[in-house]
């Protein structure tokens, strides 16, 4: 899967080493301050302990769905746990899953339609159905049980036809960055553990590193689960940093020492922390450096697109696309005060199709991060 290393990634990585792009999930446009998204009661100020969450370390263990479509139906993620369905009729969209811990309220549309919930026990079906559709792209918003809206879901109408936005270019550019993903040379690894690159303040970071993730994966053996576990962390635990993001992202901010002390980055940190933790398991997992359409929108509109960093894994030769900052719901402000909302569960092993909708790769690398205690 790793390409011998080649001239061509230092040069990309001048370009993207040190980039970050706003969480936008829960923002109708760039620059737009989460803080109306959720209710005061909910912030909470970041812990520094290396200790996982509870919720992390007792997720169950299950096998991943052989069959990835049923019914017409198309799954929006693959994790068995916390999966969603997705099927387009029409001017009809049904979606069917798990409603997750927080809850789920409501479905919104932004154009006349009809929508109905139902519930049994963990999971619910609901259906959408648009009234007088004319051709346009349109938002549903999810919202848990305290009002708070959740995520979003872009759709597409099309002579009276729901369905994803074009994304086949997405989709085929995502699929050739996993085919030639580079090996990111151990000086520059280094440089993503801690600022200088000191060779003990190295060691020091990567076996706290490797004690937090022992930590969030114990009592698991599956690396489906383990990977799982550690995105739920790391989305659950990093909070967005504004400020960072308006000094221009200091190179600090996405080192892993960094982000240990201070839990708070932007996306690169996330991708960063995600890789880190995984590669303690042994499990083989990339970064991803590219861009994402901001706010509500996808990447047929060209309403801008942002860079990005997120990952994938390869598990038993399967292609497992995470995205633990599209999941976080933590922020801290540009305040200085912290908001907190427990992650929501849609980019982790996330369907190709739908993580192109706002997710387009540039290119991937691998940053074997414990090979630097051998040197």
């Amino acid at each position: 899967m790793i390409s011998k290393t080649k001239t061509a990634a230092a040069l990309l990585a001048a370009v993207f080493i040190f980039t970050g792009c706003q969480n936008v999930e829960n923002s109708e446009n760039s620059g737009t301050s989460p803080s109306s998204a959720y209710s005061a009661q909910s912030s909470k100020e970041p812990s520094v302990s290396s200790s996982s969450s509870s919720e992390s370390s007792s997720l169950p263990e299950e096998s991943v769905p052989e069959e990835p479509e049923t019914d017409g139906f198309i799954f929006l993620n693959y994790d068995p746990v916390y999966c969603r369905k997705i099927k387009f009729e029409g001017s009809k969209i049904t979606i069917t899953g798990k409603i997750g811990s927080d809850g789920l309220s409501q479905i919104v549309t932004d154009i006349e339609s009809n929508v109905d919930i139902q519930k049994d026990g963990d999971e619910f079906t609901a259906v959408i159905e648009y009234v007088s559709a004319k051709d346009c792209f349109t938002t549903l918003r999810f919202y848990d049980d305290n009002g708070n809206r959740r995520s979003n879901m872009r759709i597409k109408i099309k002579d009276g036809q729901t369905g994803f936005g074009d994304s086949a270019k997405a989709v085929a550019a995502n699929e050739e960055c996993v085919e030639k993903a580079l090996e990111q040379p151990l000086n520059q690894v280094s440089e993503y553990v801690t600022s200088g690159s000191d060779p003990e303040r190295v060691k020091e970071v990567l076996t706290e590193i490797k004690n937090l993730s022992d930590e969030i994966c114990e009592g698991l053996t599956d690396d489906y689960d383990k990977l799982r576990a550690i995105e739920h962390w790391t989305s659950d635990n990093i909070y967005y940093n504004y400020i960072a993001l308006d000094q221009g992202i200091p190179a600090e901010t996405l080192t892993l020492d960094f982000i240990l002390e201070n839990k708070a980055s932007v996306c690169g940190g996330y991708s960063n922390m995600t890789a880190a933790l995984a590669a303690a398991q042994g499990i083989e997992i990339y970064n991803v450096h590219g861009y994402a359409a901001e706010g509500v929108y996808c990447i047929e509109e060209n309403s801008g697109l942002a860079p990005h960093e997120w990952n994938y894994a390869v598990i038993d030769g399967r292609v497992i696309w995470v995205d633990a900052g599209y999941d976080s719901r933590c922020y801290y402000l540009r305040s200085g005060e912290y908001e907190y909302a427990p992650p929501v569960h849609v980019f982790f092993d996330v369907n190709a199709q739908f993580l192109a909708q706002t997710h387009l790769c540039g290119y991937a690398e691998h940053r074997d991060y414990f090979a630097l205690l051998d040197q």
